[in-house]
């Protein structure tokens, strides 16, 4: 076993300064960016940059729909999995895209909030659907219900007909 006074050459710290100096072990934290902060931060960036995907087929989609189709093709693609799902997905429903990235208020209830997609399926039943960057096999949260059924009452209260689904 490794003395535990003696300083570790990779990262400068004696694995008992790590468990007994708060300040040390901070700073470890910090520099691995191990803090809750630091994860939630990559969490927020990755959504981010994954919902970009699905609002750049919405763009394209307003524009020359076959396109957004050969893009969602070229998703499929990817590297990344989040963008493939995206892909997937966008093939999979073809979407007719009503609202992205839109903010929807609330007056009767006293919020608002940026929806992803609001959109007609193939056999014209409206869906409201939240994109969320989670592993595979993770079902939806309580919060994400609860997200998705306040944007449905924003659409609603802001003239559009009740949604058939969420997602």
């Amino acid at each position: 076993l490794q003395d535990v006074y003696t300083v570790d050459p990779e990262d400068g710290y004696a694995l008992l300064d790590l468990i007994t100096d708060g300040d040390v072990l901070e700073e470890w934290l910090k520099d691995n960016k191990l803090r809750i902060t630091d994860i939630t931060k990559e969490h927020a960036n990755r959504g981010t940059a994954e919902h970009w995907h699905l609002e750049e087929l919405t763009k394209v989609a307003a524009r020359d729909y076959d396109a957004s189709l050969r893009l969602a093709e070229r998703y499929l693609k990817a590297g990344n999995g989040w963008r493939r799902g995206v892909g997937t997905w966008w093939l999979a429903q073809r979407p007719k895209v009503l609202a992205s990235e839109v903010v929807l208020p609330n007056p009767n209830a006293g919020y608002c909030g940026s929806v992803d997609l609001i959109w007609e399926a193939q056999n014209g039943a409206l869906g409201v659907t939240d994109l969320k960057t989670r592993l595979d096999e993770r079902t939806a949260y309580d919060s994400d219900e609860f997200q998705v059924d306040a944007y449905s009452t924003a659409w609603v209260a802001n003239g559009g007909r009740e949604p058939d689904f969420r997602a």
